[in-house]
């Protein structure tokens, strides 16, 4: 059963080359959530960008940062999820990782075990992709 959702931020929740912050988070995210708070399942983000411009992009984009209950910055290639599973005391079974990066964010979820999707990279002129759809049981 999954505890804990990992969310890599620009590329996955934010576009990417929106360095204004006009887009709203990608399609899905608020159902996501929804989902998520239903399951008890914690949001958290994994990004390798800076938390404090990450902190002031995701209020620019109109989401409370109360979404998540904790923001990591993950600066390895692959990130290494190990700091996670210690801090919430889960198995990697229990950790789900969505990110856009191959190399990044899901080579780390491979490397201990853990549920992972890849998203398409989300772009200002990007394919629409509905977060909500991703299904991890």
């Amino acid at each position: 059963m999954i505890k804990v959702l990992a969310l890599d931020v620009y590329g996955t929740i934010l576009a990417s080359d929106d360095v204004e912050n006009l887009m709203p988070p990608r399609k899905g995210f608020s159902e996501l959530v929804k989902k998520c708070r239903d399951k008890n399942i914690e949001i958290i983000t994994t990004s390798d960008s800076d938390l404090t411009n990450l902190k002031i992009d995701l209020r620019e984009s109109g989401i409370n940062l109360s979404v998540f209950s904790n923001l990591y910055e993950l600066k390895t290639i692959p990130k290494d999820f190990e700091w996670i599973l210690g801090d919430y005391g889960i198995s990697p079974e229990e950790l789900f990782v969505i990110g856009d990066r191959e190399d990044a964010d899901i080579e780390g979820a491979k490397r201990i075990n853990a549920g992972y999707f890849l998203v398409p990279e989300y772009k200002i002129k990007s394919e629409e992709f509905d977060l909500s759809k991703i299904c991890w049981e």
